[in-house]
């Protein structure tokens, strides 16, 4: 294995630029769907504090963490369709593409009618054994009954949400949050005020922003893509359980989460009494922000992180966690920070002009949780698109488990506020245990290439450079004993696809470029670049003739030609034998 690090290839040795590029052109987009999310989940606390006082504010956050078990049967699916569906197009696989999208579509509905009768025993289980004053008790359901109807909606929704993003449909995907958000925050405000229906407005605006957001994903998917174009019955409930099986890491972290956070709440009620849902309202309000640019850099980063793992891109992989880590610990650092110094603001938001004792201090305790979580959802990320659900699923039951414990000693050793610190503690260890896990698998990784006997070389090329990387492959090839027709044809290739990306892109994007010497005397090319597309992919337009030149001389070249077009980029994989 090498990274192009051999005295002829150092100048092209793999860097992240093109990764970078497709983060940063998606992060805009994510942001402001996150941002509009954002308005979606903390808009109901904000209406009823300011408008209906503390005890609706506590009614609805003492709520949140009920939806977060019905949550996570729409996690275990949103995540797990994502991944299979990203990585199977990594792959480059048509039927298996076209099967993973048909079983997604009936998942998507099979788990949509599960979560609402799942969602009614449960909420009235938990509820109860709150042991809420009667007031704060009435209000909540009021409350609960407008999001249990939008349960089903929000599944579908959700999973509709990941397929956009993989197609590389960000900015409809911006679109439908906004709508949605917008939406929400309307009929919130006239159903809490003018019309003065209370809780139950903030509810019945929750359900109908869902109904709206819903058919208009739905619209989208089937008009912009063919995500739900493959809708045929009869898969096995091994395919389904194979999809589930990927969400699961995901799943147990927002269930674990949801015990926590239940089991949190009763603890709080202990030790702040009637002011704990204000002061947790306002503490999971701060993350929520932070969460924004969280859950913008992880998204942001998902598309190319399946397309890598898929790709079979080792080093492709350990430069964009490198990226990623440093962008992250940058910029959820200084959102810590700003928490840590304004922690009034988030009280004034939710029209609390009396912060309750402990409130502020709270607060700032709880903002240290915010760059270790970020981190563990990072590399769960890539944990789970490497399909090492098991352990990651271990990981967070057994780490996330002692949570209610921390909590515990820490309420009898130090004062209340300190109790946010055990969350803190929790994230530590699991993000320990997560490193050193993808440092094991990077390393089984290289092993496994070394095992086989292949040499393998990470580039990555700039345009004005095309013909002295193919000179430079050869001269490895001969090098190395490697046969001389087939890595001609390679160099070739590189040439003619990169040469191609000039001329028709005025970025200077560099190309990433793996090429795989085999034991058996074969070779791998594969390149992703920021081209126009080379190549439609319905069959009557190829034999209409609109492909482009090299995209022909590519097929007269391998012995196979993989191609597709995906994320705005083209994504080739050629075999030589």
């Amino acid at each position: 294995m090498s990274n192009a690090n051999d005295d002829q290839l150092k100048k092209y040795r793999r860097v992240g630029d093109l990764s970078m590029f497709k983060f940063r052109e998606y992060l805009p987009a994510m942001i402001m769907t996150n941002m509009s999310t954002l308005l979606l989940i903390s808009v109901d606390g904000i209406v009823v504090g300011n408008f209906l006082g503390k005890d609706a504010l506590s009614a609805v956050s003492v709520f949140t963490p009920l939806l977060l078990f019905v949550g996570a049967l729409t996690e275990i699916g949103a995540i797990g369709i994502g991944t299979c569906l990203s990585t199977s197009i990594g792959s480059n696989e048509g039927a298996q593409i076209k099967q993973i999208k048909g079983a997604s579509f009936w998942l998507m509905v099979y788990l949509s009618v599960f979560a609402s009768i799942f969602q009614i025993p449960v909420i009235w289980v938990l509820l109860k054994a709150y042991g809420l004053p009667d007031n704060i008790y009435a209000m909540v359901w009021q409350y609960a009954i407008g999001l249990m109807i939008a349960t089903p909606l929000g599944v579908i929704s959700t999973v509709g949400a990941n397929m956009l993003q993989i197609v590389g449909r960000m900015k409809m995907l911006t679109m439908l949050t906004l709508l949605e958000g917008s939406v929400n925050l309307v009929l919130d405000l006239l159903f809490v005020g003018p019309l003065q229906m209370g809780v139950v407005g903030a509810g019945l605006g929750t359900t109908c922003a869902n109904m709206v957001r819903c058919s208009t994903t739905l619209i989208c998917l089937l008009k912009f893509t063919d995500m739900l174009g493959y809708r045929e019955r009869g898969h096995s409930f091994s395919e389904y359980a194979g999809i589930l099986r990927l969400g699961v890491p995901n799943a147990v972290s927002s269930l674990v989460n949801a015990v926590q956070y239940y089991i949190l709440i009763r603890i709080l009620l202990l030790a702040f009494g009637d002011s704990a849902g204000t002061i947790d309202g306002v503490c999971a309000f701060s993350y929520s922000v932070v969460a924004v640019l969280v859950n913008g850099i992880i998204g942001s980063m998902r598309p190319m992180v399946g397309l890598l793992e898929g790709a079979g891109d080792v080093e492709g992989l350990k430069i964009l966690m490198q990226q990623g880590i440093r962008f992250m610990t940058v910029m959820i650092g200084a959102a810590t920070a700003l928490v840590m110094f304004f922690p009034t603001i988030f009280y004034s938001i939710y029209g609390v002009d009396i912060v309750p004792p402990g409130g502020l201090s709270a607060v700032r305790v709880h903002a240290v949780y915010f760059l270790p979580q970020a981190l563990v959802l990072f590399l769960l990320l890539f944990l789970v698109n490497k399909k090492d659900t098991s352990y990651t699923a271990k990981v967070i039951l057994a780490g996330n488990i002692t949570q209610p414990v921390f909590a515990f000693i820490f309420m009898h050793v130090f004062s209340a506020p300190w109790i946010y610190l055990a969350k803190t503690t929790t994230a530590v260890l699991v993000l320990i245990l997560f490193f050193r896990r993808f440092r094991q698998l990077y390393k089984m990784d290289i092993a496994e290439a070394e095992k086989l006997n292949n040499a393998v070389l990470y580039m990555s090329v700039r345009q004005e450079d095309a013909v002295e990387a193919s000179r430079a492959i050869r001269r490895f090839a001969k090098e190395n004993g490697f046969d001389h027709k087939i890595s001609y044809r390679v160099g070739l290739c590189l040439e003619e696809m990169v040469a191609y990306m000039k001329s028709v892109n005025g970025r200077n994007i560099l190309a990433q470029i793996i090429v795989r010497y085999r034991s058996d005397g074969g070779a791998t090319f594969v390149i992703m670049d920021n081209g126009k597309c080379i190549a439609l992919q319905k069959e009557e337009d190829r034999e209409k003739g609109l492909t482009t030149d090299n995209y022909v001389l590519m097929q007269r070249l391998a012995k196979s030609v993989k191609y597709q077009y995906v994320q705005d980029m083209n994504y080739t994989i050629m075999e030589f034998a």
